[in-house]
């Protein structure tokens, strides 16, 4: 058996370079280096994209809708979808609520609702039972018997299977309602119906704390109004009119039942923070939808 001669030359080991210094650039400032490469363990890339995340990033595929630098464009918008939104329309009598909200319904192909026809019904129960209107629990217990629907031919309104629809236009309807319209209770049971016509969208209601209570959160609001003696003009107009003296206390009562809708503790009649007010005084219903539709339309455009 042979033995191998071991070597005795030491191996030869190459000598290492020395580190290249970082070139100064011209304006003496210390020229950038690429950091190492190296793997990054599992828990700091986790901890890494939740920071990033954090931080509002952006996505790999894209910026999410919304975030800083995204172009307004490219936003989502729930206006410029094409939804159906909830448009609220408040005034004191004869302001042209009515008027207004159903020529801006038809020109929208939306569901015209009058709220106010609620309370004329509920006065019209009283009326017929003898009930004192300012009475709050007998007037509450005539509620449930009112119905209202909403459809493209307009507002319906049965008191238990009675349509009176037409009944509730009468004269004094409007004083009856503006008192029973006082009772909180009264408009609490009323708020829940008022609140299912409009639930899907493509409403325009009408009334007096639409904006307010009912629809606070309605795509658009309105509040629209008129000088006293316009609005007495009008609602003498509307009745058939008649002598001077009757206008004079169509004007009376157009003041007596501002006081009233302005006072009351609950839902009082006040323009919505966000509500774009319109003196109809001067104007043809024609005019004020005008307004109103530019109003919509530039709220719908991106």
């Amino acid at each position: 058996m042979t033995r191998r001669k071991s070597s005795n030359k030491a191996r030869k080991t190459k000598p290492m370079k020395p580190a290249k210094r970082a070139k100064a650039s011209p304006r003496g400032e210390p020229a950038k280096v690429k950091p190492a490469r190296g793997r990054t363990s599992k828990p700091e890339r986790a901890r890494a994209r939740g920071a990033a995340k954090r931080a509002g990033a952006p996505r790999a595929g894209g910026a999410r809708p919304g975030a800083p630098g995204v172009h307004p464009r490219a936003r989502r918008s729930s206006r410029a979808s094409g939804a159906r939104e909830q448009i609220a329309i408040d005034g004191p009598a004869g302001a042209g609520k009515s008027t207004a909200a159903r020529l801006l319904a038809a020109a929208l192909g939306y569901i015209y609702v009058d709220s106010g026809a609620m309370y004329r019904a509920v006065g019209l129960a009283a009326k017929r039972r003898g009930i004192d209107p300012d009475d709050a629990a007998a007037v509450a217990r005539l509620v449930p018997a009112v119905t209202l629907s909403a459809d493209a031919t307009g507002t319906h309104v049965h008191l238990a299977d009675e349509d009176v629809t037409g009944l509730i236009r009468a004269p004094d309807a409007g004083a009856w309602a503006s008192r029973v319209a006082a009772h909180p209770r009264v408009r609490t049971r009323l708020l829940a119906q008022q609140r299912a016509l409009a639930a899907k969208g493509g409403v325009v209601m009408d009334g007096r704390d639409i904006g307010t209570v009912v629809l606070p959160r309605a795509g658009c609001k309105f509040f629209l109004t008129a000088s006293t003696d316009e609005r007495a003009r009008r609602r003498h107009a509307e009745d058939g009119g008649g002598s001077n003296s009757d206008l004079a206390s169509t004007r009376a009562e157009i003041e007596a039942r501002d006081r009233r809708d302005r006072e009351r503790a609950t839902a009082p009649l006040v323009a919505a923070a966000d509500a774009i007010a319109i003196d109809t005084s001067d104007l043809t219903p024609e005019e004020v939808v005008a307004r109103m539709l530019e109003a919509v339309r530039a709220r719908a455009r991106p």
